[in-house]
């Protein structure tokens, strides 16, 4: 979304909420002329974190990329109408609330509540889109078709707590299971923490991950107790166990599916070259958008940083090119042989999967060769 303040001695609030109303995430426009968050999983926005400085009558683009299945989140803050940094102001943030599924943005610019604030901050805001990526996070209620269970489960409707959809699944007995089979990377088990509930086994196409502790003083709802990243992507099953307590509760899983590439072109703002490097458009030859950028220094390099699980990296093989070592967060991953008889166009040089859900790094550094071209991400 785009908001424009028109006074940097005011409060403004923007939310995230889930669909009962609870608070995700959340940015303050505070009055000190200065952006905060809430700084950690449960806290108030005071005193709440300083991000950075804003001005009146100035447009900021705020975008959050919400991970629903790992509770975190990135934001990004940019200065002007739909200006998006390359890398996220913040990464990693954990949810104010852990909650399966988001539902609204909500603004407050009231600040009655403020005894040394006693007026409205007026707010000018535009382009507001709320949307989901090719890939991500579905949530999946207890009462779909595609769960089985297993032993004397009962059903709870229309409960006033605040679990997803407002009902539940519940057993009683040690042993009795519920098992679902889903296509994805990975998935979550979202259900209730209560005195009355004690052990869950967990298992993973038939394998053994661990055993839950449900048990709680009081009722915590909508609770993510267990979460598995990482699978390739395809058909999976999970089953879980009850071993102990007088209940175990099913409220949802959410299931985290493979994401669609997005596709960043050498001259893209976020990649940083270092050295003597040079561009090449209008080529001619069949590359991505028709150009590249190139090098004929050993040592000169190629970063991106960026939010995902994977990257590969795309360029042109040809009979005057050699060696590139490739980085991953600072760490060497392999040295790739971009030399090849002919000229080769647009081919898949160095691919890397499996990376934890969020920010990462990678590097790419020339070593021999007359000529390291570089296409895009």
């Amino acid at each position: 979304m785009d908001v424009k303040p028109t006074a940097a001695n005011k409060i403004s609030n923007l939310y995230i909420n889930d669909r009962v109303g609870a608070i995700v995430a959340g940015v303050r426009f505070y009055n000190n002329g200065k952006i905060r968050y809430f700084g950690t999983k449960g806290s108030n926005f005071d005193p709440g974190i300083d991000i950075t400085t804003y001005s009146a009558n100035t447009w900021y683009h705020l975008k959050w990329v919400l991970n629903v299945g790992q509770r975190k989140y990135d934001l990004y803050i940019g200065t002007g109408k739909g200006v998006v940094p390359g890398t996220p102001t913040l990464s990693g943030i954990a949810f104010k609330n852990e909650v399966p599924n988001i539902a609204s943005v909500r603004m407050d610019t009231e600040s009655t509540w403020l005894v040394y604030d006693q007026q409205l901050t007026s707010f000018n805001v535009d382009n507001v889109a709320i949307s989901s990526a090719a890939g991500g996070n579905t949530v999946v209620n207890d009462d779909d078709s595609g769960i089985v269970y297993g032993g004397a489960w009962g059903y709870a409707a229309n409960r006033i707590f605040g679990d997803h959809m407002n009902d539940v699944h519940y057993a009683s007995a040690n042993n009795d299971f519920v098992q679902y089979a889903f296509n994805g990377t990975g998935i979550s088990y979202v259900t209730e923490k209560n005195a009355d509930e004690g052990n869950v086994d967990v298992y993973i196409d038939g394998v053994f991950q661990t055993t839950l502790n449900l048990s709680s003083p009081y009722r915590q709802v909508q609770q993510n107790v267990y979460t598995k990243t990482g699978l390739s992507n395809g058909p999976h099953t999970i089953k879980l166990v009850k071993t102990s307590g007088t209940y175990m509760l099913l409220d949802a899983f959410y299931v985290t599916t493979a994401s669609t590439p997005a596709t960043v072109n050498d001259n893209a703002s976020g990649i940083s070259y270092t050295g003597t490097w040079a561009v090449s458009s209008a080529r001619g030859f069949g590359d991505y958008y028709d150009d590249l950028h190139y090098t004929t220094v050993d040592n000169d390099f190629v970063q991106y940083a960026f939010n995902g699980t994977g990257i590969s990296y795309i360029a042109e093989k040809n009979s005057d090119q050699g060696n590139v070592d490739v980085y991953i967060d600072g760490v060497f991953q392999t040295t790739v042989n971009c030399n090849a008889p002919g000229r080769l166009v647009q081919q898949t040089i160095y691919s890397k999967t499996g990376l934890s859900g969020g920010a990462h790094t990678i590097k790419l550094v020339k070593k021999i060769g007359n000529v390291h071209g570089g296409r895009r991400f």
